[in-house]
Order: structure tokens, then sequence, then C-alpha cells
């Protein structure tokens, strides 16, 4: 029969948290822009419980601390904008909460459009001044494409 495997020490705990946090730091993601001079980076930051991962986002080394994203990441043609997948929530039992995230590199600002609740969004694709994109309902098994004018956007914060 068998031994049961002994309880790790604190040390081995300690060890092995730190071993995990070494991981996390790595495993990361980095999308230039069209012209080479814009990075993100995300980086590994957790999970939902039976879900899928979300990241940190750092955009030219400036590290948007205190939000979360997700792995859909897209520059407009002209290396200016990046459209980003971000988490407002994490719930597990009713759906994430995300939304478009949008940022200017050039002018170091960004905008957000309205959250979708117990969805994602995903599949940017800039066309001038009009940025389209899908709305993925997992539970629902639904889809639907939305998409907004770049240029009525008001209301740009710092970054």
């Amino acid at each position: 029969m068998p031994s049961t495997p002994s309880p790790p020490t604190d040390a081995e705990t300690v060890a092995l948290r730190a071993l995990v946090a070494d991981i996390l730091r790595r495993a990361s993601l980095e999308v230039t822009s069209p012209d080479g001079r814009h990075h993100a980076r995300l980086s590994l930051a957790g999970e939902i419980r039976f879900g899928p991962v979300y990241y940190r986002l750092t955009i030219d080394d400036v590290e948007l601390t205190d939000r979360i994203f997700g792995d859909s990441l897209r520059w407009s043609e002209d290396s200016r904008l990046l459209a980003a997948q971000e988490w407002r929530s994490t719930d597990h039992e009713r759906g994430p909460t995300t939304r478009v995230a949008l940022f200017d590199a050039q002018r170091r600002r960004h905008a957000a459009l309205p959250d979708v609740r117990a969805g994602f969004v995903e599949h940017f694709r800039f066309a001038g001044p009009t940025l389209t994109y899908r709305q993925r309902f997992y539970a629902a098994q639904t889809t639907g494409d939305a998409s907004a004018t770049i240029t009525a956007i008001e209301r740009w914060d710092p970054y």
C-alpha cells in the first residue's frame, strides 16, 4: 500500500510560492505597434475560477495599475491607438464584465467604451475613425458586432 505523503514544510511552501511568483512574472505577451515605436505587454495576473486568465497591461513602460485585461489587443494601422479588452469584474458565477479600453500611445491618454456584462469584447478592427469589435456572451452562446466612432469620444484621461 502506498504511503501518504507528508505535508510540505514551511520552507517548502515558501519556496513553491516564490517559484510560482517567478513563473507568473515571466508569463507575458508583447504586441508591438505596426511602426515599431510602441509596445504593449500583458503580464499574467490571475485567472477566473474554472475560466480564462487575466493580465496586467504595460504600454511603453507605463504599467496600468489597479486594472486587469484579457488577451485581446489590437494596434491601429497608424500605431497611435491600442484597443484592449479591460475586465471590470472577475465574478465566475455571473460572468465577467468587460469593456473596450482605448489607449492613445502618442498622447498618453485613454478612453473607455460602455461595459459589457457577462460577456467579452474581442476581435478589434480599426477602419478610419471607426473601431469595430465583437461582443461574445458564452453563457447565452451569442455574439454580436458593435462599433464606436473614435472621433466622437469626448472623454479622454491621462494614463
